[in-house]
């Protein structure tokens, strides 16, 4: 298996920038929405909005929406597509999740491609459609692993001709 020392490429990508800034300003809201109503209600003593909650519902509610609001601020922070090539096996992360190892004995043949992410996949992240498994960060260049049993697998990438030549140089041995 391989251990870390004989990694021959490496790529690390993050999400765009507009994902990033459409995740802080969706969340964002959602945070500064209850913290108005955490003041209106809770500190000025007036009732927040036309049907207001009684305190301790909007404590829970704002609570909830204030942990998943910066939970998803910190996943999308923290979200990055690590791409290494060993001598025996391509390992695929979108950190912090878990890791992929695809051994090389099982690929067929490795090509560049070009993709459009939203139409070909419905958007970015560890994607499934039939017979493919995509890992896509950002961009719309690929490589494409053609399994020996029949499925696919598609790791977007900056570096597509780099990615597909470290393949393709272990892929023969």
């Amino acid at each position: 298996m391989a251990d870390g020392t004989d990694a021959y490429f490496r790529e690390t990508q993050r999400l765009p920038g507009w994902a990033m800034a459409l995740v802080i300003v969706s969340a964002g809201s959602s945070i500064a929405i209850f913290a108005v109503g955490f003041y209106v209600q809770l500190v000025r003593g007036e009732p927040w909005g036309n049907n207001p909650m009684s305190d301790g519902a909007l404590i829970a509610m704002g609570a909830v929406f204030i942990v998943i609001g910066i939970a998803l601020i910190l996943l999308f922070a923290t979200l990055r597509l690590i791409t290494v090539i060993h001598t025996d096996a391509v390992q695929i992360r979108f950190a912090p999740m878990r890791t992929k190892r695809i051994p090389l004995v099982e690929v067929a043949s490795v090509e560049i491609q070009t993709i459009r992410p939203i139409r070909d996949f419905g958007g970015w992240g560890v994607r499934y459609r039939r017979g493919v498994k995509a890992y896509i960060a950002s961009g719309d260049r690929a490589v494409r692993l053609n399994m020996l049993d029949g499925r696919d697998i598609v790791i977007g990438s900056q570096q597509p001709h780099e990615l597909e030549a470290a393949i393709r140089t272990w892929l023969g041995r």
